[in-house]
């Protein structure tokens, strides 16, 4: 919808009067309600508002592994408890649905409630609220434990501030196509964007929470806890095929939203009907107008086609920082100390359309905390969680509102929310301070680094402040001072870029840096030396760089905190040298693969890494069964890459009491897997995940793999399959299925005998696999509760 269409306003308002016309009553706002639009008021079960959550006393007896502090918020839709995870000592948010949303003419609600569990928990993103567990009670009552985020939520933002500045909107509607880039690009979607859902943690941290209403799709499906007849979110940030009955909203639902709440927070009004462009009304960039409109067009064909068409927009009115460390965002729930997560100095790299690309997101690849001042001992929790809006002053209160927001404070601390509020709540322009310091010991050598590194067609990982991300151009770099926390450097293009002592010394007294990499680049060893003076290096990747010489690694072995070294493909490394990897105790991570002059010789050194736990071996033409045997006596090995060669002969693998995952490789042709090498395979007692690559597999052997106890995950990239498919796995207990690239008549034939898998749960399909969407739909229709997944 823009703003100079009218007549789609008066349709979409018909539309909802339309709805309540039904018989179902009022349209809830909460964001995991829904409105039937299949039968009427009598279809499926709906959780009666008035619900009674379990007392705390009860909720401990169900589950003892947590320790219950508080009832934090109720409402229809569950109910919202605090507590302590004892096993790890965190305090966590744990919602419980009522009892009664258990459909009982649906036999798949549990299973469907479980795959979308998953789906959440699987989501692992700066900008998402985690879920960490979900399950069911002895009672059949389903609950999720969520993370306990401390903050407050855009809503009460604009609640409270009238409206917010430019400079704010702009970064909170960026980190939320953040999220959704990485959340459609693994095929979810949210369905219920909006203030409420989208919370500002202590730390200034944007999360998007509630993705309780997600559904799992692919290109050409649906399949999650919700089904097509039902229409999800709230009215006011739906977009139109959203509400119509019949049609299955897909992911640029979620971009309408995002439309409608960024002219939301920059006006502190909804857009209905024919509203104004927000330039006119509060005098702001117009080219927040085009953004908005392209957003909210009525037909999804013609808005932005991926969240991160949107984001880059929004870079382009970033022609200078304009929200900095230190801005400051005061609201009645927020104390003054408050600063709101800063985006990136320059655009975020081009991510591609869903369905194509993972996105790049503009937020650190891990969650940075920092110490912040707070008045006193306030604390504002919020779980986004759809049962009504609730402020909790030292009790529980139940309200209507469209979200749950819980603030707990001592009774001292009342006074300051008050002038809080009143001080905010008729100010709309923020407050900027200048970018503090990163606090790096010398910010020039940084600097010169980093432009050496870019130089040569290189990437840097940068930290400034708390923000962590990636630069492959100079212009990227931040103003200021940063710390070089990763470096990789190699090949480009297709060429090999060749790497100095004198490049390498202009590395060395990065006491910042952590991870370096020099993928196919030209180095010898000498230039190595400078290793010794990276005192914070933990992962050392040294591929495909065959000027190197077992020299080499007398460098290597003067980094003691290595926890991760890989030297693959580096055919001039052999046993002699790696002899001196024998000093390094914190190993837990070995790359070995392709040396040719890897023999037995090395073995003393891998039973010397006790602490190791993943170890690349393949295509080492000279390890062979008793190397492969003598393994075992590394006591957290858990995983292991191998040729198919290595293991051709029958190798007893009874030993390896902690091996969990297995890759089995073959760099030529297709081979077919023999007995001795599937023998070598049964006797691992704990395997749980076995990837096989260019192996032939006869339906024999697949029964035989079914009897495996522990099996539970198997990855098949260009394998062969007997004409009956997987059917020989049919007794087994396999739970996730990846199918990688490979004949498209062979992986149709899988995908068909898969309906007697009765034990399966998850299925990840290639694109690269010649499986159609329509055929990918068939299979999810005959098999509801596995969830399926294309993976590029």
């Amino acid at each position: 919808m823009t703003p100079e269409d009218p007549h789609e306003s008066e349709q979409l308002d018909a539309r909802l009067r339309q709805m309540l016309e039904l018989g179902l009553g009022p349209i809830e706002t909460r964001p995991t309600d829904h409105v039937d639009l299949g039968s009427g008021p009598t279809s499926g079960t709906r959780p009666s508002v008035h619900w009674d959550p379990p007392t705390i006393e009860r909720m401990q007896s169900l589950l003892p592994q947590y320790e219950f502090i508080a009832l934090i918020g109720r409402g229809g839709m569950g109910a919202v408890y605090k507590a302590r995870q004892k096993s790890l000592d965190r305090i966590v948010a744990i919602k419980v649905l009522p009892g009664d949303i258990l459909d009982e003419n649906d036999a798949n609600f549990v299973q469907r409630f479980q795959n979308e569990a998953k789906t959440m928990a699987r989501m692992n993103h700066p900008a998402i609220v985690d879920v960490y567990d979900f399950g069911e009670t002895r009672e059949h009552l389903l609950y999720f434990v969520m993370e306990y985020v401390e903050g407050t939520d855009v809503a009460d933002l604009v609640k409270a501030r009238g409206k917010l500045s430019p400079q704010v909107a702009l970064t909170i509607a960026a980190h939320v196509c953040d999220a959704l880039s990485y959340a459609h690009n693994r095929g979810v979607i949210h369905r219920d964007i909006k203030p409420a859902n989208v919370l500002i943690d202590r730390d200034g941290q944007v999360k998007v929470a509630d993705f309780g209403l997600a559904k799992a799709v692919d290109q050409d499906g649906l399949s999650g806890l919700t089904s097509t007849r039902m229409t999800m979110g709230t009215p006011d940030y739906a977009a139109p095929e959203a509400l119509m009955l019949g049609i299955s909203a897909d992911h640029r639902a979620d971009l309408y939203a995002v439309g409608v709440m960024l002219y939301h927070m920059l006006t502190g009004e909804i857009p209905r009907g024919r509203f104004k462009g927000a330039s006119t009304k509060v005098s702001s960039d117009p080219r927040f107008d085009d953004i908005i409109n392209h957003a909210m067009e009525t037909e999804r064909e013609d808005r932005y086609q991926s969240a991160a068409e949107i984001r880059q927009d929004l870079d382009k009115i970033l022609t200078a920082p304009l929200v900095r460390e230190g801005e400051l965002v005061s609201t009645a729930a927020m104390p003054k100390s408050f600063t709101l997560q800063p985006l990136k100095w320059q655009t975020l790299m081009p991510v591609e359309p869903v369905g194509t690309a993972e996105g790049h997101s503009v937020l650190p690849s891990k969650k940075a905390s920092r110490k912040v001042l707070m008045a006193g001992g306030l604390v504002v929790a919020f779980m986004s969680m759809g049962i009504g809006s609730l402020v909790v002053w030292n009790g529980v209160k139940e309200t209507a509102d469209e979200s749950l927001v819980m603030v707990e404070a001592s009774p001292e601390l009342k006074p300051v929310f008050s002038s809080l509020a009143e001080g905010s709540a008729g100010s709309s322009q923020a407050q900027t301070q200048p970018l503090p310091p990163s606090g790096g010991e010398d910010s020039q050598l940084n600097r010169t680094a980093a432009l050496m590194v870019l130089s040569k067609g290189g990437k840097v990982t940068i930290e400034q402040g708390v923000e962590r991300w990636e630069v492959w151009e100079e212009n990227d770099l931040p103003p200021g001072s940063f710390e070089l926390v990763g470096v990789k450097m190699g090949t480009q293009g297709g060429r090999t870029i060749p790497v100095s002592k004198t490049d390498m010394d202009m590395l060395s007294g990065l006491t910042r840096l952590e991870q370096l990499e020099l993928y196919g680049a030209t180095v010898v060893d000498a230039s190595l030396s400078m290793l010794g003076k990276l005192p914070g290096l933990k992962m050392l990747a040294l591929n495909q760089c065959k000027s190197l010489t077992d020299g080499a690694m007398v460098h290597v072995a003067g980094v003691k905190g290595l926890v991760s070294f890989a030297v693959d493909g580096s055919t001039g490394v052999g046993s002699a040298g790696l002899l001196h990897l024998m000093q390094l105790k914190k190993l837990e991570s070995l790359h070995l693969s392709n040396l040719p002059y890897l023999d037995h010789g090395v073995l003393p050194v891998l039973l010397e890494l006790r602490g190791l736990k993943t170890l690349h071996l393949h295509g080492c033409e000279n390890v062979e069964k008793r190397f492969v045997e003598s393994l075992s006596g590394l006591p957290e090995l858990c995983e292991v890459y191998l040729s198919i060669t290595q293991l051709a002969s029958e190798v007893e693998m009874s030993g390896f009491k902690c091996l969990r995952t297995m890759r089995l490789y073959d760099y030529d042709a297709v081979k077919m897997m023999d007995g001795g090498m599937l023998q070598s395979l049964g006797t691992l007692p704990q395997l749980e995940s076995l990837q096989l690559v260019r192996l032939e597999l006869s339906e024999p052997q697949l029964e035989t793999m079914a009897r495996w106890p522990a099996l539970r995950v198997l990855s098949l990239d260009e394998v062969m399959l007997p004409d009956s498919g997987l059917a020989g796995l049919a007794q087994g207990a396999i739970h996730r299925l990846e199918i990688g690239e490979g004949d498209a008549a062979v992986h149709r034939a899988a995908l068909a005998s898969l309906t007697g898998l009765e034990s399966l749960k998850e299925l990840q399909i290639s694109y690269r696999a010649g499986l159609s969407g329509t055929e990918i739909e068939a299979f999810r229709q005959g098999r509801p509760d596995v969830m399926v997944e294309r993976k590029k």
